[in-house]
């Protein structure tokens, strides 16, 4: 694979012009639908938008309760695009969006995107429906693996959607698994959560969760700076054109573009130790361990030096005494000399995330107990795109459990014999399987548990 080159140029930062992404995320009633029709009203007005508003509707058509009536002048102009019946599939999400942009929309409200997740032809039931049809019925091997990326696709794909975009989501009970007094796990409530892949609200700049009958409304996430009536925390009741106004407000709060200058030719790169900071000991090895590792993909000898020597320096800087400096840099040069289950370097050149997700994934899928460790170092240290970084984290963590599971259940071995290769057992094969004749909530919850990693042995 060629070499890429890039030509960056540092500008002074202003604020540009935006596009909202918003979410609204709530139980059954909480006002959901009407909140994001408020605020999308109110930016098509203020901001004097030509396009009208399109609400993309997997709902039932329960978007026009709240349609404008001529007879009692009141409700919202909006254009309704109604879903396709039980088909929740990406691609059909996708081409909705494709048509609002076609008809030049203003604003988008999504409603709703846990649809695309759990509802028919979903997400969770495309991985059911790939996994079936593949040999070795392996959810995460092939179920997941096919969907994770488009899942990944289809969240960037709203992100650069050429409007302003408010989507809701259904908000369910959250759980975790815990070990109770008497050393069992046992599942403990942790509050609601969007019915859609975990983390959702990294994505937007406003997250929002809302609750019934009393319809509150509180900020979860905000990118919204030196305003206080969005700062996270913040809490409505029944809100109305008065909070909208507190977002159009900051969407309007913008600078004109500076004039482009020329920018000045760059002197010739100097070679120099790459500067890391790291908080503690351990955090400043495992840094190290990771550019060193990425300096022996590139057979690059110089990068190697320049890591040692940035780590040394910052030994150096914060005190560490000389012998647990040497007993760390022992350790570190070991842990770069370690073999590695698959390259990992050469996934920086891999422009496009689901190509790269791949090559992550048949990393991780192929790493023992000793590997795993490196690349969970390098996913979080080297992989720039968030959407990747997530799901690569969380294959890791899933495929540390399986090791772990796999350690437990081993037989025990003769020390002079060594493990056969049909010992471990394969387990992920026919997992989170909860039956043809399970629910839509039941296979949702065996899906979500199977992607997380939470349970052993469910199913199957």
């Amino acid at each position: 694979m060629a070499q890429k080159t890039y030509d960056f140029h540092a500008v002074d930062a202003v604020r540009e012009e935006i596009l909202l992404r918003a979410a609204i995320c709530g139980t059954a009633g909480s006002g959901k639908t009407r909140t994001a029709l408020i605020v999308a009203a109110r930016i098509k007005a203020r901001m004097k938008l030509e396009g009208p508003i399109v609400v993309l509707d997997t709902e039932h058509k329960s978007a026009l309760r709240y349609a404008y009536s001529p007879r009692t002048r009141s409700g919202y102009h909006f254009k309704h695009i109604p879903m396709p019946p039980n088909d929740n599939s990406i691609e059909a999400y996708v081409a909705a969006i494709e048509h609002a942009e076609s008809i030049g929309a203003s604003v988008v409200v999504v409603d709703s995107l846990s649809h695309a997740w759990s509802g028919a032809g979903g997400v969770l039931e495309a991985v059911d429906e790939v996994t079936g049809q593949s040999r070795n019925k392996d959810t995460f091997g092939s179920g997941w693996r096919v969907m994770s990326p488009k899942q990944t696709r289809f969240i960037e794909r709203i992100m650069n959607t050429k409007a302003h975009v408010i989507v809701t989501m259904r908000a369910e009970q959250d759980y975790v698994v815990q070990e109770n007094e008497r050393g069992k796990k046992e599942p403990v409530k942790l509050g609601l959560a969007p019915v859609q892949r975990k983390n959702q609200d990294y994505e937007y700049d406003l997250f929002f969760f809302m609750s019934a009958p009393t319809n509150d409304l509180v900020v979860e996430k905000s990118r919204v700076i030196d305003r206080p009536a969005l700062e996270i925390g913040r809490h409505y009741i029944k809100p109305g054109d008065d909070f909208a106004d507190h977002v159009v407000d900051w969407l309007e709060d913008v600078d004109a573009a500076p004039a482009p200058v020329q920018p000045p030719v760059p002197p010739a790169p100097v070679p120099q130790a790459p500067a890391f900071v790291a908080r503690n000991l351990d955090e400043a090895e495992k840094k190290t361990v990771a550019e060193g590792i990425l300096a022996a993909e590139h057979k690059d000898q110089e990068r190697y030096k320049a890591a040692i020597k940035a780590f040394t320096a910052w030994c150096s800087a914060n005190g560490i005494p000389k012998d647990q400096y040497q007993a760390a840099l022992a350790k570190v040069k070991e842990d770069i000399s370690k073999p590695k289950a698959a390259s990992v370097a050469p996934f920086q050149d891999i422009a496009d995330p689901t190509e790269r997700v791949s090559h992550w994934f048949a990393a991780v899928d192929k790493a023992d107990s000793a590997t795993v460790d490196q690349l969970e170092t390098m996913a979080g240290l080297k992989e720039p795109h968030d959407g990747v970084r997530a799901d690569v984290l969380t294959r890791i963590d899933a495929r540390r459990d399986a090791l772990s599971r796999a350690a437990k259940n081993a037989p025990q071995k003769s020390p002079n014999r060594p493990q056969d290769p049909g010992d471990e057992p394969n387990v992920h094969q026919g997992a989170m399987d909860p039956g043809p004749d399970a629910s839509p909530e039941e296979r949702a919850a065996a899906f979500a548990e199977a992607e997380a990693g939470l349970f052993a042995g469910v199913g199957g």
